[in-house]
This record gives C-alpha cells, structure tokens and sequence, in this order.
C-alpha cells in the first residue's frame, strides 16, 4: 500500500499537467508535474524491487514486469486504440494515419525516441501537437524498468556499492542533460539518458533512511506550489531548472510520513486515478481543439469529462485487469495477455495507417 501523502503528491503532479495543459496561462510551469512522477516512480520502484530481491533472478524478473503489465500496458493500450479511433472518426485520414503511426511508436514504450526523431518541441512548435505525444514519459519510464531492476539485482547480488553506482549514472545522465540543453537538441527534453537522473534520484531516495520532519516536506511542497506558477515555455528545461523541481519532491518524499498536507482522501483518490488521468487528458483536449474551436467553458467541460472517462475506466476496466486472479496468479498468463493485447493494438494501428 502506497503512503497517503504519497498519492497525494501523484493527485497534485497530475493537476499540475492537466491545468498547465488545460489552461496554460493559468500555470505556466505545470508541465513539472511529469518530473514529479519520475522522481516518484524511480523511488516506488525500488521500494517494490528491494523487497523481492530475495528471490531467484528469474522469479524476481517476472515478479516485477507482470506486475508492471498489470499495472501500466492495459490502460495504456486502450486509450491508444480510442484515440486513434476517434481521430480517424473525427479528424480525417492524414490526423488518423499520423495518429496511427505514432500509436504504433507508444504502443511500444519507444514514443520519446519517436518525438525526439521528429525534432518536436514540447514548447515551441508552431503546428498541432500529435495526440499521443505524451505517451512519451510513459516510454522513458518503461525504459528504466527495464535497466535499472537488473541492475539493482546485480549490486545486491555482487556486494557492489549501490548507492554509489546509481549516483554515478545519476550525476552523469544529469551532466548530459545540462550539454543537451545548451544545445537545443530534443533529446534534452524526450531523451532516456537525458531524464534518466530524476528516476535515479528517486532511487537513491529509497535506499536511505531520512528523519522526518515536517516543516521541510511542507516547505518542499509549496515550492514546487510556486514553481509550477514561476516556470514556462521559457524556461530552459530539464537541466538544472529540473533539478529544483527533482530535488523539492525527494526533499517532500523523503519527509514526509508524519504530513497530512495533501494525504486527505480526495487527494489520495485522485493519485490513484492519477495515471488514467494522465492518459485520458491529452487526446481528449487535443482531439477537441483539432475538431473545432474550444472556449474556457468548453475546456472546462473537458477536463470534468476527463475525470469522468478516468473513474469509469479505474473501476470498470483497470481494476479488474489489474486484481484478476486469473492473471495475479500466473506471470505466464499475464505475459502472455501483454503480448497479446499489444499485438493486437500494433494490428489495428497498422491497419488505420
């Protein structure tokens, strides 16, 4: 069970995007809601990984990819497979076909290394941004799992330092984001390598006991509060601007056990619908204001529909999938729906291009 205030901070990081990405004059900098969830995620994960390091490499590597198969790739594939289809319904054979590619991309967990291809740029481009682009944090948080629980097993396993190795990776993957970003090069914003610190902050985090105290997590969380109103399009990010944002929420995580700032229960309903918010958010804006003009009052009846799309799909669809015992009790079973399900988005992808 995840801490309350925990998933609170996830209902506030998720806010953070859906306002920024809703009403942007209104919260500049809420795109620093997607760091949030990274740092959170590489603590989370580790936290998840430790406790099972005991067993068999084998055991301990299905153990965790069928959980996160369970966890990530059903809701994920849906919400691909709707806005394509609604794209095509919608928005025309070219919207529908470029939609389709870029499902194919997502679908996957390669959707950053795509963007990144087509020198998107998150802030500034001046044509409409593709409906599934941000599919491309879901993408570089795949990419982790897939390194670093070999990684850690292999340290527990050798006697090697751990805290020194990730550190190591952290601090240079952090350098390479910083020379990125000079260069204004796409990979410093949709790179693996360039985001791979702030996962590897939360990672840190989880291997060290910190004292709490409680007027350090309060403080960490109205500042990430007041840069999530300071930050904008022209901010330079990641790079060093991250880095505060990275560095307040492993201040507020580490702290942050005796703070019932953000752990009341609608926050903590929020975090954990906070994933299909994320997902759902997007293409329902994106295919809205490609179909037709969208004023402050229809944008807010959006995001409501957004909410609405989310704990229908949290009950009805995640859930189920997520708690099914005939999957829980087989990671042969849920490999096997994971390919499955992927395959046959991949085919409908492939036939609407």
């Amino acid at each position: 069970m995840i801490r309350s205030e925990l998933q609170g901070l996830r209902a506030l990081a998720v806010i953070f995007v859906i306002i920024n990405h809703a009403f942007p004059n209104y919260l500049p900098g809420g795109f620093i809601g997607v760091d949030i969830f990274f740092v959170l995620s590489g603590y989370l994960i580790t936290l998840m990984l430790l406790e099972t390091s005991n067993k068999k490499f084998t055991t301990y590597l299905k153990d965790f990819y069928s959980r996160r198969i369970r966890r990530i790739l059903p809701s994920a594939l849906l919400v691909i497979l709707v806005s394509t289809i609604a794209s095509s319904l919608l928005l025309g054979p070219v919207v529908a076909s470029d939609t389709a590619r870029d499902g194919i991309w997502a679908s996957l967990f390669l959707a950053n290394i795509h963007f990144n291809n087509l020198s998107i740029d998150y802030f500034q481009s001046e044509l409409p941004l593709p409906i599934l682009q941000h599919y491309w944090s879901l993408a570089i948080e795949e990419q982790f799992y897939l390194i670093w629980p070999i990684l850690l097993y292999v340290f527990l396993r050798k006697g090697l330092p751990i805290i020194v190795g990730i550190g190591l990776v952290t601090f240079a993957s952090l350098i390479y984001s910083i020379i990125e970003l000079i260069n204004s090069a796409p990979t410093a914003y949709f790179g693996t390598l360039t985001r791979f610190w702030e996962l590897g902050i939360g990672a840190i985090l989880a291997l060290r006991k910190i004292p709490q105290n409680r007027f350090i997590s309060t403080t960490s969380l109205g500042l990430l509060i007041l840069l999530a109103f300071i930050y904008s399009s022209q901010t330079q990010f990641p790079g060093v601007a991250a880095l505060a944002v990275t560095t307040l929420t492993a201040s507020f995580i580490a702290t942050s056990t005796s703070n019932s700032t953000i752990a009341a229960q609608p926050f903590v309903y929020v975090g954990n619908i906070s994933y299909l918010l994320y997902l759902w958010h997007w293409p329902i804006l994106q295919i809205s204001r490609l179909y037709t003009e969208v004023t402050g009052l229809i944008t807010a009846l959006l995001v409501t529909a957004t909410f609405l799309m989310s704990i229908l799909t949290h009950h009805l669809f995640e859930k189920p999938i997520r708690y099914s015992q005939l999957l829980t009790k087989s990671n042969k079973r849920t490999l096997f729906f994971g390919l499955f399900g992927t395959s046959i988005t991949l085919l409908t992808m492939v036939s609407l291009r």
